[in-house]
């Protein structure tokens, strides 16, 4: 199923029409929904999903950390620009799951379908489907206040190395030694 937010309905009628002409239902493979307003709705419907695609050229930034937080895995396309690559930021360091970042669109389509096909192919006979079980355990390392991961350790990890950071970067620029890469 691709769901996405609430579109017009000239949309979602052109989307139908494409899914039923490769075959698929479209009342199951396509679900348009408005936006929700209270934050604890908002993340709960997140965890309903069981992946989310997160494309260039400009990337999701808070609703990829969301859906990550609710324990949903996030393939992420890396772009060329900064606002396309917050995903893939967030993917590599934020949870340590950098084998979800794809180089390209052909590697987006070819790891999608991968994993769209072993949702299809897990049913109650075959049991859950061991390529997102597998991408969801590794999310859900939770502890009594969350998961235990680096993007969601506030104070105690991300933030306190991304301050660091941002502080040698400014002590280097100001050092006059130019552009460097840098990596949290």
């Amino acid at each position: 199923t691709l769901w996405l937010s609430e579109l017009p309905r000239d949309a979602v009628r052109a989307l139908k029409g494409q899914a039923g002409a490769a075959g698929l239902n479209p009342r199951e493979s396509i679900v348009s929904t408005p936006l929700i307003a209270r934050n604890a709705d908002h993340l709960s419907v997140r965890s309903l999903g069981d992946l989310y695609l997160d494309t260039a050229p400009y990337g999701s930034h808070a609703t990829a950390a969301d859906v990550l937080r609710s324990g949903v895995p996030v393939l992420s396309a890396q772009g060329g620009t900064m606002a396309s690559r917050v995903g893939s930021s967030l993917l590599s360091g934020g949870v340590r799951m950098g084998d979800s970042v794809v180089r390209s669109w052909k590697e987006m389509e070819d790891v999608a379908l991968q994993l769209v096909k072993s949702i299809s192919g897990a049913n109650a006979s075959t049991g859950p489907n061991p390529l997102l079980s597998s991408l969801r355990s590794r999310l859900n390392t939770v502890g009594s206040d969350g998961p235990a991961l680096p993007l969601f350790d506030g104070a105690k990890g991300f933030y306190s190395h991304w301050e660091k950071l941002t502080i040698y970067r400014w002590e280097v620029m100001v050092a006059g030694s130019g552009r460097m890469h840098v990596a949290l």
